[in-house]
């Protein structure tokens, strides 16, 4: 098996979504809602554990991705944090923009009850003409300007508003935010606690692997034995038999053989000692016999 081609096929497409999904994060909750935003941190060890999961069998590369995924947390843990300081940023901004608002309202309100207090005052009774237009005009301007006050009062009371709900959002983000990176650095401490465990089990898998290949492998030689030997005996025995008496009937002719060679050779040699004792005493003359034969 390519350790490397496993890991590349199985590996990248997680972290590519990890790291995505946590850097988008606090984008994500502010489309999706604040409750998208506790479920990351269930979907991130979800993740986690499909990947064990599902090459538990191959203890090198399961090996290779404890050794990512440990050092994948710190670059999880911050991208969480950076999510987290930029959603504070946010809650600071708004809250800045929600006390302006809440200040704006004071004010408005204030000078709408001076100009109120203003018209309200009683008129003094003038003589002429331009003296009764005067009064006439500043109540009037004051009219407009209490009414103008008390719309701007309107409006920023509606920004005051917008801003504690935008506030509540982002609050729950945040707090959800912070659940996550809680439960990432606990995970990384358990994780890290556990590496050493992990990695003995790893171990044992491995070993188990190499038991069961070595088992399966004598199981089968013993099946083949097995499966041989009787039919593997009778032939051996017969073959030997026939090799036995191959050459005990080889040895039996070679004996025959040999004794047959004694006898023609035993003949002959007497035959060629007879004919040699004639001829030596055809040789010898008769007078040398008979006097030889006259001594006795």
């Amino acid at each position: 098996m390519n350790v490397k081609t496993v890991m590349l096929s199985i590996l990248k497409p997680f972290f590519r979504l990890a790291l995505i999904m946590l850097v988008v994060a606090g984008i994500a909750a502010m489309v999706a809602g604040p409750e998208r935003v506790h479920a990351m941190a269930h979907q991130v060890k979800t993740e986690i554990s499909d990947v064990i999961d599902a090459n538990i069998d191959d203890p090198v590369a399961l090996r290779s991705q404890l050794r990512k995924l440990q050092k994948e947390y710190p670059k999880r843990i911050a991208s969480v944090q950076a999510d987290l300081t930029d959603l504070h940023q946010q809650i600071r901004e708004l809250e800045r923009e929600k006390a302006v608002a809440q200040r704006v309202v004071l004010l408005a309100r204030q000078d709408a009850e001076s100009f109120n207090t203003e018209i309200g005052t009683e008129p003094v009774a003038f003589t002429n003409a331009s003296s009764r237009y005067a009064v006439s005009a500043a109540q009037s301007r004051a009219k407009a300007r209490a009414a103008q006050a008390n719309q701007v009062a309107a409006t920023y009371s509606s920004r005051v508003e917008d801003a504690d709900r935008d506030l509540g959002y982002l609050y729950q983000q945040a707090e959800r935010m912070e659940e996550v990176l809680a439960q990432l650095e606990s995970e990384r401490a358990q994780f890290q606690a556990q590496l050493d465990q992990l990695e003995r089990q790893v171990d044992a898998v491995a070993r188990n692997e190499r038991l069961i290949d070595l088992m399966e492998k004598r199981n089968k030689t013993i099946e083949e034995m097995s499966r041989y030997e009787a039919g593997s005996l009778d032939q051996i025995q017969s073959r030997l038999s026939g090799i036995r008496s191959r050459q005990e009937a080889e040895l039996q002719v070679l004996s025959s053989s040999q004794n047959q060679m004694n006898y023609e050779q035993r003949a002959e040699f007497e035959l060629e000692a007879a004919e040699q004792g004639a001829e030596a005493a055809a040789l010898i003359p008769q007078e040398i016999v008979l006097n030889s034969g006259s001594r006795f």
